[in-house]
């Protein structure tokens, strides 16, 4: 019977990380765990995992562990920030970071079969006004120092001949584990639901079951300097996702708060400069406003379904409710 195929995910230790790593487990991989020497390992408890620490500021020390860890089939670059205190702060996380471990790879000789790299509809940009969805022919026009960070990396990996890399950049991604979508279904929870400016708003959304079982069918497939858009093929408006989020709550009567767009920019800007003074960086920063106030963030992933045939097994009202149960199962929700 051959050996298992290896697979390194990094960022193992988050949201999507950790996930996937479960995910490719389930599968029968030997699944290497990407950490940091500060990362939780709280859901990272499988007996089988194998960790590995990568010391990203110390690119020779990094290239060395690389080389000693052998080579691994599939690399899954999931390592990053979604929020930074700064523009530098995510281009070191995000991009030279993420730089400095595709020069180990080559430097090292263990380049993978395939390296997958979890990049953002954020490097797009916000679509539209008219709702007209995001598509992947439309020249990135990212709008947060996240999405330009994210850009750069992808950037580097297209220069890079005959590297095998796969770019995704997936819509809002939720789930078990999840806090950013979260912390909204949590003020339904409360009886609250916030709605932001005058303007109809569209979404589209991945369930990271969903995700993580495309990235480990693309493992498999010959596909090599591709880039997908991913969503579940559906879009949504603001108030369609919270009518499925309050009816899955089972909370009948709101108290829904409009809030200007303006008041959420000053808000984000004060809060970000006030929490500044305790090392605190908010939930709604300046990025993150930035985000809050775009009407489209619709995306198109015909393509996706057109080569690969994907075909999301959750829809929007399974995946919340299934993240609900979750949320009540670890105490989340009081």
């Amino acid at each position: 019977m051959p050996d298992p195929k290896r697979i390194l995910v990094t960022g193992a230790s988050g949201f999507i990380g950790s996930t996937l790593v479960e995910a490719a487990l389930a599968e029968g991989y030997e699944v290497w765990a990407g950490i940091r020497s500060t990362s939780s390992r709280q859901y990272l408890q499988h007996p089988e995992i194998h960790f590995l620490e990568l010391p990203y500021e110390n690119p020779n020390l990094l290239t060395e562990q690389l080389k000693e860890s052998g080579q691994f089939n599939f690399v899954i670059h999931c390592a990053g920030v979604v929020k930074a205190r700064s523009k530098d702060d995510f281009d070191r996380f995000n991009h030279i970071y993420s730089t400095r471990l595709i020069q180990a790879l080559m430097d090292s000789g263990t380049v993978p079969e395939k390296f997958i790299f979890m990049s953002s509809l954020s490097v797009n940009g916000p679509g539209d006004p008219s709702g007209k969805p995001i598509r992947l022919s439309d020249q990135p026009k990212p709008n947060t120092a996240y999405g330009k960070s994210k850009l750069k990396t992808e950037g580097f990996l297209q220069s890079q001949p005959d590297f095998p890399f796969i770019i995704l950049r997936p819509t809002g991604v939720y789930g078990p584990g999840d806090k950013d979508y979260f912390s909204y279904i949590d003020m339904i929870h409360q009886g609250i639901q916030p709605i932001i400016g005058f303007r109809k708003q569209y979404l589209s959304f991945i369930y990271v079951k969903d995700l993580t079982r495309l990235i480990l069918n693309i493992c498999e497939l010959p596909y090599k300097r591709r880039t997908w858009l991913v969503s579940d093929g559906t879009i949504y408006t603001a108030d369609e996702y919270g009518a499925i989020v309050s009816g899955i709550l089972g909370k009948r009567s709101l108290i829904k708060i409009r809030i200007p767009v303006a008041l959420i920019v000053v808000l984000g800007y004060c809060l970000e400069f006030l929490l500044g003074f305790f090392s605190v960086l908010p939930l709604l920063n300046r990025d993150k406003v930035k985000i809050l106030t775009c009407f489209n963030w619709s995306c198109d992933s015909e393509d996706l379904k057109k080569d690969l045939n994907f075909q999301a097994e959750y829809t929007l009202t399974q995946g919340v409710r299934e993240s609900v149960e979750w949320y009540r199962k670890a105490g989340w929700l009081k």
